[in-house]
């Protein structure tokens, strides 16, 4: 290995470095109240050494933020059958986003930390990842069209717009389930039953047999 490589492979190990210290930091004390002096302090390293990787603390959540879309995208690749319906997927996708915001907290809640923020403080480049072969958007995307061609989906509607509204209204329900499960209680409702009525809705929104 040359010289440049082994340097441009310590960078990246030190900056993975940050980011793990970063994940520690923010699960102990959420995102609001954690500092990039901490970040620093957790990681062993000096403020400015963290400065260098990552020029403010959004772009620490950023980082994680990514983390957790590609853990994400992995896991809903994983439950894909091209012999099913794409709505049938898109539900079965759903399900195991839910076990992923239980299993991985730290990115379920970096993703919705991400979703309230501004990407003002974010360098335009970064937000590119966003839409790569590693975002589940992406492929979210591609299954929605994937739909259309073959009549399951509505096609009157784009499909990065019908992939956000999906995507803003599964996580907004799972906010809610995960924050608000007592006043389910109140009323005997079940977070189950929350989440079915939800993709029985997002189901009839999008299939094609509701084109006009």
């Amino acid at each position: 290995m040359g010289i440049i490589e082994r340097k441009e492979r310590e960078k990246e190990q030190r900056r993975n470095d940050i980011v793990d210290a970063a994940e520690r930091v923010f699960l102990r004390k959420g995102f609001e109240n954690t500092t990039v002096d901490d970040v620093a302090a957790e990681a062993e390293l000096s403020k400015g050494t963290v400065y260098l990787y990552f020029k403010s603390k959004d772009e620490l959540h950023y980082a994680i933020n990514l983390r957790a879309m590609q853990k994400l995208n992995k896991i809903i690749r994983g439950v894909y059958d091209e012999k099913k319906d794409v709505v049938v997927n898109l539900e079965a996708m759903g399900n195991v986003f839910i076990k992923f915001a239980e299993e991985f907290r730290i990115y379920f809640e970096a993703i919705l930390h991400f979703n309230s923020k501004s990407l003002a403080n974010i360098e335009p480049c970064m937000t590119h990842d966003l839409l790569s072969d590693e975002s589940p958007i992406s492929f979210l995307v591609e299954l929605i069209d994937k739909g259309k061609s073959k009549g399951e989906i509505r096609s009157d509607m784009n499909s990065i717009l019908i992939v956000e509204l999906l995507w803003s209204q599964i996580m907004g329900v799972l906010q809610f389930v995960f924050y608000k499960q007592e006043l389910f209680k109140m009323f005997n409702i079940t977070s189950e039953q929350v989440l079915t009525g939800l993709f029985e809705i997002l189901k009839n929104g999008v299939r094609k047999s509701l084109e006009k």
